[in-house]
């Protein structure tokens, strides 16, 4: 009798069509998961936008990148350790973000430094009773496509996020001596240490002011992001100092603690990062973007810069 089945031959032909049509489909998978990403991550941003901005209309004011100061007020008073607060503006704006629990248990937006510094040992005199809170990572914080880990190497109970405030030009290369106060409470943005800023400030416009980015490698020292708090080059505060995707170490950097910061926005998409505006429209711009005339003007609040529409 006459046999009917599959030659050796025959399968493994079978078994190679197959091969290369998934590796034919590979790609297109994986750029539409992409796609999704990206999507994902300008809807973030957008949402984030509009927490800052509904805050804005409930307090007459922005929120500030950071809470409170670091030791001395830009008045050259000390701030009380007890007032010395952390918080990032994204903390500050979870009511708005249908996270009233979660503010209220983190002390109604207020916690304090994690360790003390050279100025003062009152930075420890409060415990800071929301510790065990800030590993909580909520999605809005956190962009699809970034591959940083849930916590930080120097910390498992501080939870990392993808996005981060502007506060403007001034970063690493205004940080030498006493000019690091330009850094924090000076900058020309709207999100920095301390000072709240009005939307009556933002004289070149919210759809021409740049509000918040993204930032990668959140887990590492030098350029450490935990959504909750902000801190000069790290965490939720962010320059256009150096040009866009300026790695934590390359760059103009700023020697803090024995790492060095560069305090850039980059991003784990292809080719630039998703950038949010004022008015709550979002952007991806390009790593190619011209850093003098267009990234910097844009990250001002009342510059008074002419920047092409098309960037």
């Amino acid at each position: 009798m006459r046999r009917t089945a599959f030659t050796l031959v025959e399968l493994l032909v079978v078994i190679a069509i197959i091969g290369m049509l998934v590796g034919l489909l590979l790609p297109a998978v994986q750029q539409a998961r992409e796609a999704a990403r990206r999507m994902q991550c300008s809807n973030n941003e957008k949402n984030l936008v509009l927490a800052l901005l509904n805050h804005e209309s409930a307090n007459k004011s922005f929120p500030p990148a950071r809470m409170g100061g670091d030791g001395t007020l830009p008045n050259g008073n000390t701030q009380p350790g007890d007032q010395r607060y952390g918080s990032s503006a994204f903390l500050q704006c979870l009511p708005q973000l249908e996270q009233q629990a979660l503010y209220q248990q983190l002390n109604d937006g207020k916690i304090f430094p994690a360790v003390s510094d050279s100025t003062t040992s009152s930075w420890t005199q409060v415990k800071n009773t929301a510790t065990p809170l800030l590993i909580t990572r909520p999605s809005v914080f956190v962009c699809p496509s970034s591959t940083a880990p849930p916590t930080l190497e120097s910390n498992a109970n501080y939870a990392t996020g993808t996005y981060a405030c502007c506060a403007g030009t001034h970063g690493p290369s205004d940080s030498g001596g006493p000019i690091s106060f330009k850094v924090k409470y000076e900058n020309d943005g709207v999100f920095f240490y301390w000072r709240r800023i009005q939307q009556s400030e933002i004289k070149d416009g919210t759809s021409q002011t740049i509000f918040l980015s993204e930032v990668t490698d959140a887990e590492k020292a030098g350029s450490q992001n935990t959504w909750f708090q902000g801190s000069r080059h790290l965490d939720c505060f962010r320059t256009t100092d150096n040009p866009l995707n300026t790695k934590y170490e390359q760059g103009v950097v700023c020697n803090m603690y024995g790492y060095k910061a560069s305090g850039a926005f980059a991003s784990e998409h292809t080719g630039g990062a998703f950038f949010a505006f004022g008015d709550g429209h979002v952007v991806f711009l390009s790593e190619s973007i011209d850093l003098k005339e267009v990234y910097r003007p844009l990250s001002t609040r009342a510059g008074n810069e002419a920047v092409n529409g098309e960037y």
